[in-house]
C-alpha cells in the first residue's frame, strides 16, 4: 500500500555499487534529496572535513562514478517540501551536513520546526533511526542501508503515513557478506566493510 518512495541519503560512496544505486533511483524515478556524499564524491569539495577512511572511499567513489550520474547527483535538490513534508539530508538549518541526533531536546526540534514551516520534517545524514511527536508535528530519520551506527546490522527504512502523522521503522536482513567483500575488492578501507557486520 505504498504510494510513494523518497530517498533522503546519501546514494553513493562507503560501497562499492554506486552506479548501481543511482541507476536504481533513476530507473524506478525515486525522488531523491543530495547527500554530503553524493555532493563531495563528485566534485571532492570539503573532503577535508572527512575521516581519512572516508576522504579514501570519497576518492575511489569520484573515479567509479561515470559522467552521467555525475550529472545526476549535481542536479538533485537539496531540499523538497511535498504536502505537509519537509524533506532533506541534513536538517532545515543546513541541508547536507548538520547531524539531528535522537536525543535531541525539544526546543531544538521546535527550532527547525520553525524554519520548515510543515508539520513534518524527514531526514538522514544521521546513522541512527528514529520517529519522535511534539505537539502534532513529527520529525524522523529512516536510518540507513549500510553503515549502521546504532548497533543493529539490517538496512533500515521507515513507512510514513502523513496523513495520520504515524511512522515505523523497518528492519530488514541484507546480504552483508557479498555488500562487504565488494567493498574490500575496489580497495575501499577494510573498516567500511567491518563495521557493517557490527552496525556500529
Amino acid at each position: 500500500k505504498i504510494k510513494k518512495i523518497f530517498y533522503l541519503w546519501d546514494i553513493v560512496d562507503y560501497g562499492a555499487n554506486s552506479n548501481e544505486c543511482v541507476g536504481v533511483i533513476r530507473k524506478n524515478k525515486i525522488p531523491a534529496i543530495m547527500g554530503n556524499h553524493d555532493f563531495t564524491a563528485v566534485t571532492l569539495k570539503g573532503i577535508g572535513w572527512f575521516n581519512p577512511f572516508a576522504q579514501k572511499s570519497c576518492k575511489i567513489t569520484n573515479k567509479l562514478l561515470n559522467e552521467k550520474n555525475k550529472k545526476y547527483l549535481l542536479n538533485l535538490p537539496k531540499k523538497l517540501e511535498i504536502e505537509n513534508m519537509f524533506l532533506v539530508h541534513g536538517s532545515p538549518r543546513a541541508y547536507l551536513n548538520e547531524y539531528i541526533y535522537p536525543d535531541a531536546s525539544n526546543y531544538e526540534l521546535k527550532e527547525l520546526f520553525k524554519i520548515a514551516k510543515k508539520q513534518i520534517i524527514a531526514i538522514g545524514h544521521m546513522h541512527v533511526p528514529f520517529i519522535k511527536k511534539i505537539n502534532n508535528k513529527l520529525i524522523l530519520n529512516p536510518g540507513s542501508v549500510g553503515q549502521p551506527r546504532d548497533g543493529n546490522n539490517k538496512a533500515s527504512f521507515c513507512v510514513l503515513d502523513n496523513k495520520k502523522l504515524e511512522a515505523e521503522i523497518i528492519r530488514i536482513d541484507y546480504d552483508i557478506r557479498t555488500a562487504a567483500d565488494k567493498i574490500r575488492e575496489i580497495g575501499m578501507p577494510s573498516v567500511l566493510a567491518d563495521r557493517l557486520f557490527d552496525g556500529a
